[in-house]
Order: structure tokens, then C-alpha cells, then sequence
């Protein structure tokens, strides 16, 4: 019983790692390309 309450915890925190990092991947990209429509077509070729 106790290795499995050990062993959901840290699939808990693997899938909660996870979704932080894609959520940090997201935004980051959102940022980024929020920064390319704002700079000139010139400067971003």
C-alpha cells in the first residue's frame, strides 16, 4: 500500500514537472512571437 501512495506521488510531480515546462515553453513562445510581429519585416529576415 505504501509503494503505491510512493509511487503515485511521483508520478504526480513528474506530470506536474511536465506541464510546467510546457507551460513555460508556451509563454516563452508566445513572448517570442510577439516580439517578431512588432519588429520590422527587414530586421527579421
Amino acid at each position: 500500500m505504501k509503494k503505491e501512495i510512493i509511487k503515485h506521488l511521483k508520478l504526480l510531480i513528474l506530470l506536474n514537472a511536465f506541464d510546467g515546462i510546457v507551460t513555460h515553453i508556451g509563454v516563452s513562445a508566445g513572448y517570442i512571437e510577439e516580439w517578431n510581429s512588432k519588429t520590422p519585416r527587414k530586421w527579421a529576415q
